[in-house]
């Protein structure tokens, strides 16, 4: 499996795309509360919470990284 996380290369001007695989053994598990404070001026702050659908945990989990792909100019 992979996570991808885009991101912005203000050297070259180019969208990136930074993959990393990772393997372990997802569980389900109980949410019992999440209380989000993102920092004064972060750009996430006016994304809030609205509901959680699920939640789980990786147990043995590894990953690594891998080099960052470019997906062209914005």
């Amino acid at each position: 499996m992979f996570e991808h996380y885009p991101a912005f290369d203000a050297k070259t001007g180019q969208i990136v795309l930074l993959p990393i695989p990772e393997i372990g053994d997802w569980c389900v598990a109980e949410l019992k509360s999440l209380d989000v404070r993102p920092p004064a001026g972060d750009a996430f702050a006016a994304f809030k919470v609205k509901s959680v659908k699920h939640a789980g945990e990786f147990k043995n989990w590894s990953f690594s990284f891998a080099a960052p792909r470019s997906l062209g100019k914005p």
